[in-house]
């Protein structure tokens, strides 16, 4: 039996037409964790979740079009509709002050949210910051074998090895966790190249100059040293743009920092929120 098989599981949260599937973990004050892609979903951020549940209630939602919150009614989304779906469930579900953080494809969510004022979060907290060179998803690099878009078994299965070679080479020796691993054999994927408009939007969107904010909340920036899809220049530029905000480089780490050693990745976020976020009252 494994670990996953003891948590809760996601639970439909939110109006029906703001519905996201959400897995809800630990107690406290509450921390969005918003996945990267597209065609992932939250499971690749369980073993992260698990680590930061152990001081916040932690919410990891599917994105719009992703894992279970997938409608085929609606078809698949492109990147206007994720953002703009995002902001409906959060002001639909969660309640002030509320911690976002987002990794890569789900960082762009959560700085769009914020710089169109959808949400007032206490603080945010954006991992490996998606970079205008972004190939066409998180797991699958432009110079990779690609297997067929779709969702059938087969196709699934040749996703979850790309996902387990990518997050190896990153890894560059160091074994990844069996969580992690347990977490991928159990995701529900669709192949990056089913979502046609995502990918090219976000290189669209990211190769604008980026305009200089001064939020309220807190912000910390991360990266993983090694990061070949995120680059740490491209962290460097967005912690730069966001006065106030703080960079952690994670050494020897790449784009899924957290596939190694998700405690290692959870200690900065913490010792971050413990120094910034007001004590709850």
């Amino acid at each position: 039996m494994g670990i996953l098989e003891d948590l809760p599981p996601p639970v439909a949260t939110g109006p029906s037409d703001r519905c996201l599937w959400t897995r809800k973990l630990g107690f406290g004050r509450r921390l969005v964790l918003f996945h990267g892609g597209p065609g992932l979903d939250h499971h690749l951020l369980l073993p992260l979740g698990l680590e930061l549940a152990r001081s916040f209630e932690v919410w990891l939602p599917d994105l719009p079009g992703h894992g279970r919150s997938y409608d085929s009614s609606r078809g698949l989304p492109d990147l206007e509709t994720v953002v703009e779906r995002t902001a409906r469930w959060l002001e639909a579900t969660t309640m002030a002050p509320t911690v976002l953080c987002g990794h890569s494809l789900g960082s762009y969510v959560v700085r769009e949210i914020v710089r169109r004022n959808r949400a007032a979060p206490s603080a945010v907290i954006l991992m490996t910051p998606a970079a205008p060179t972004i190939p066409g998803a998180d797991a699958a690099p432009s110079n990779r074998r690609v297997s067929h878009p779709g969702s059938n078994r087969r196709g699934e299965r040749a996703l979850r090895a790309e996902i387990l070679e990518l997050c190896e080479e990153d890894a560059e020796g160091a074994a990844l966790s069996g969580l992690f691993r347990e977490a991928v054999a159990r995701a529900r994927l669709r192949h990056p190249a089913s979502y046609p408009a995502l990918p090219a939007q976000p290189r669209r969107a990211l190769a604008q100059p980026l305009a200089p904010s001064r939020p309220e909340h807190p912000t910390l920036v991360l990266c993983g040293e090694h990061d070949r899809i995120s680059p740490l220049e491209r962290a460097s530029e967005v912690q730069r743009s966001i006065a106030g905000s703080s960079l952690e480089v994670l050494a020897g780490s790449g784009h899924f920092p957290f596939a190694v050693d998700a405690r290692r990745v959870a200690e900065p976020i913490l010792r971050f929120l413990a120094a910034g976020l007001p004590a709850p009252s």
